[in-house]
């Protein structure tokens, strides 16, 4: 299945949650339209940010590339964050033992 749409999503959420910013200003909703040179401003200021590595920031602007075949696929994604899977895990705060309550 194509699913370009939602990696494009991730990449927009978490360039947007990065910078501290919202999307209003790369898409209008209202006329349904998508700016794309809004969005390459936001991938400018991105690339400059010194808070984030070289690879993390590549990987998130590869996320919100316009051209959704140039884009990172979910198994390629997969492949490279499985990669630290067992360092991810060895954080507490990302271990969930058991069901959030209010499920």
């Amino acid at each position: 299945a194509n699913n370009q749409s939602e990696i494009f999503a991730i990449g927009a959420t978490v360039l947007s949650a990065g910078l501290l910013d919202n999307f209003k200003g790369v898409y209008n909703y209202k006329k349904l339209q998508f700016l794309p040179d809004e969005l390459n401003l936001r991938k400018d200021h991105w690339s400059e940010h010194s808070k984030y590595s070289e690879i993390f920031k590549s990987i998130i602007l590869n996320l919100v590339d316009e051209n959704p075949s140039k884009r990172i696929t979910g198994d390629e994604l997969y492949k490279f964050i499985s990669k630290y899977e067992s360092a991810i895990k060895a954080k507490e705060q990302f271990i969930i033992t058991h069901p959030p309550e209010n499920l």
